[in-house]
């Protein structure tokens, strides 16, 4: 961690602290075994995937701003990936395996697939945003509190007999 641009490696990582600056990707993909925490404003740059491989329960907090503009993907043998913050999505955001719990928080998907082979829920207060063209896939699970498409940029294409929505869903 620290304020100045921060280098990040295509290797495992146990927690990720990161502090104030774009991230730059210097090679391969990173994978995270434990939290991911973020403080200031945090963009995956240039455009590469983050994975969250660890066993039992992870997070991704902090009082930043965070965006994964190469994508996301949760691949956990165990456990839930908890999004404690509000956070943005471009290219994708793959559930393979494990649990994903967007919490509380405005999660954003700006383009990609969503594919969800694990399971995905929501908070009470959680709400997935479409703002641009999505498609959702998989044979997961996927029970979200409410689902918003911005009416001129968010498409929302749906292949997955598995949701629930418990919630409103909008189109603004």
């Amino acid at each position: 961690s620290g304020a100045a641009a921060q280098n990040i490696y295509g290797v495992v990582y146990g927690n990720l602290t990161l502090n104030n600056s774009t991230k730059t990707l210097a090679g391969g993909s990173p994978a995270i075994q434990g939290n991911l925490s973020i403080n200031g404003t945090g963009i995956f740059s240039p455009t590469t995937l983050v994975s969250f491989v660890g066993t039992g329960a992870q997070s991704i907090s902090g009082a930043g701003t965070l965006n994964f503009n190469g994508g996301l993907e949760v691949s956990k043998l165990s456990g839930t990936l908890t999004f404690s913050k509000a956070l943005s999505i471009t290219s994708g955001l793959s559930v393979l395996s494990g649990t994903l719990d967007l919490g509380n928080n405005l999660t954003t998907m700006n383009t990609g697939s969503f594919v969800n082979d694990g399971t995905t829920i929501s908070g009470n207060g959680g709400n997935l945003l479409v703002a641009g063209t999505c498609d959702f896939s998989g044979t997961g699970p996927l029970t979200l509190r409410d689902l918003t498409t911005q009416v001129a940029t968010g498409i929302a294409t749906i292949n997955n007999a598995n949701w629930a929505i418990t919630g409103d869903i909008v189109n603004n």
